[in-house]
């Protein structure tokens, strides 16, 4: 029954820390990933935007329809790895397994593991997870 993977989103908001913890807890590293559902409004400031045809605003990085419904995250993909970490106390490894293997294992990429023959992309992290350098290979 608790045999499939499940995509989080690891905000504060869309998922409470302590969701996010309880998922981890329940599932283990190996059956999350993480994800964003980012709008074309991340990383831009506050204001109004277009979804689509739908109008959003960003208030206090929060997207939201005028009727109040979340309209997707303003999330960073690093910001949710911050997150995860902060939220779960996770190893790096099991931070790796959530943020890069587990999704291209599920959708049968050739990734997400240093091995020969694969495509790589490295990111050197600092002590608080911040994206210090990247190499491509």
């Amino acid at each position: 029954l608790l045999d499939f993977t499940l995509e989080i989103i690891a905000d504060g908001i869309h998922c409470a820390p302590e969701f996010v913890n309880l998922v981890y807890k329940v599932k283990g590293a190996e059956k999350i990933v993480l994800v964003t559902d980012s709008i074309s409004a991340t990383g831009l400031e506050d204001g109004n935007y277009m979804l689509g045809d739908l109008h959003v605003k960003v208030e206090n990085g929060i997207a939201k329809l005028s009727d109040g419904t979340l309209a997707g995250s303003t999330l960073r993909f690093s910001q949710a790895v911050k997150n995860f970490a902060k939220f779960t106390g996770c190893s790096l490894k099991e931070l790796a397994t959530v943020s890069s293997y587990n999704a291209c294992k599920d959708l049968s990429l050739n990734g997400g593991r240093i091995k020969e023959g694969y495509p790589a992309k490295l990111v050197l992290l600092d002590d608080e997870l911040n994206i210090k350098k990247v190499w491509n290979f």
